[in-house]
């Protein structure tokens, strides 16, 4: 795999911004470190403003079970610093970090499962924006922690809309990854309408 990770004709390198012990996500690394079997489950997305909706999901995703039949060990929030299908976020990248770890943080249930990371993007300004989509993300992430294992979580509309739109081939990376389970939140009494495509669901 090569070492860049390219984004709209943006080339940014992988390292060395990053120590090579913690990867671009030290939250991550650390884990990995104390159980280098750990499941992590991964929710991006612009989080504009982070609502209830999210929320629910977030707490479902920490309160299942993996195609394994195991419970994910971490989830990790990871807003984006852009977002393709909102070209005009209403929020600075800061202030939606801000406003994800409040919502979380008002869920005891959920203390030291869930973390929202920023560290994706520490070190980035706006035209360096390195892993926006699904892909670019899980790839940089699948490349920074080789031996780890991550289920990439969305909510059900969102993964029928993105299934049934040309912007899947941005998926495929996520759906054709061995390392990688592709997961379908239901969510709002949305139906699934394309669940083969998922790895697992969560109900």
């Amino acid at each position: 795999m090569n070492s860049n990770v390219h984004l709209d004709r943006v080339q940014y390198p992988l390292q060395p911004t990053h120590s090579a012990t913690v990867g671009p996500v030290p939250e991550i690394g650390a884990l990995l470190a104390q159980k280098p079997n750990a499941r992590i489950a991964v929710v991006q997305g612009s989080f504009d403003w982070f609502h209830n909706g999210h929320l629910a999901l977030v707490e479902a995703v920490a309160n299942a079970k993996g195609p394994d039949g195991q419970p994910f060990d971490r989830v990790v929030i990871l807003p984006t610093w852009t977002y393709d299908r909102k070209p005009y976020l209403r929020n600075a990248f800061q202030r939606r970090i801000d406003l994800a770890r409040a919502a979380i943080a008002t869920t005891s249930a959920m203390a030291g499962r869930v973390l929202v990371s920023d560290a994706m993007y520490s070190n980035l300004t706006a035209d360096r924006a390195l892993p926006n989509g699904p892909a670019q993300m899980m790839e940089a992430l699948c490349t920074a922690y080789p031996k780890a294992r991550f289920a990439y979580c969305l909510g059900g509309d969102s993964f029928d809309e993105s299934a049934n739109h040309e912007r899947w081939s941005g998926f495929d990376y996520v759906e054709n990854s061995p390392r990688i389970d592709l997961i379908a939140v239901d969510r709002g009494g949305h139906q699934i309408q394309t669940p083969n495509r998922a790895d697992g669901r969560i109900k």
